[in-house]
């Protein structure tokens, strides 16, 4: 779902000349089939991958510096805990603020000019089928 998501929007981008930046835990070889597929399509555009690990705020100063026009960037990841609200460890429940709330919105300020540059820069978070199905033993994750 995710996968398929993610491609549709970068098919849309990709005819547009858009920079786009995304943030994804979708496997890193479905992402570089994407590139691929991409650099065949598209010849005159550039594509790459940079890798970030949203648990540690200390990579995003180079994570940054490894990006120039950017038009949209788009969330796709993030993980769950299973089990119920007591049995979380504080350390669980930090690391999925990060993922899902803190280090996206920290991404967002910082690249909030490159997006506006544009006039048509946009965000985009795909969300989980847990949204509107819901799953039981993943408190944490919900309230996110």
């Amino acid at each position: 779902m995710q996968a398929e998501a993610l491609e549709q929007l970068l098919q849309r981008n990709c005819r547009q000349k858009a920079g786009l930046c995304v943030v994804t835990t979708i496997k890193i070889k479905k992402i570089e089939n994407l590139i691929e597929n991409f650099q065949n399509c598209y010849p005159q555009q550039d594509f790459f991958m940079l890798s970030l690990d949203m648990l540690d705020e200390q990579q995003l100063p180079s994570f940054f510096n490894g990006l120039f026009q950017v038009d949209a960037i788009v969330f796709a990841g993030g993980f769950t805990c299973y089990g119920l609200l007591t049995d979380q460890a504080e350390t669980e429940i930090s690391s999925l603020l990060n993922i899902h709330l803190k280090v996206p919105i920290l991404i967002c300020r910082k690249l909030q000019n490159k997006l506006s540059q544009s006039g048509h820069g946009r965000i985009v978070f795909i969300g989980s089928v847990y949204g509107q199905l819901g799953s039981s033993m993943e408190a944490v994750y919900k309230l996110c």
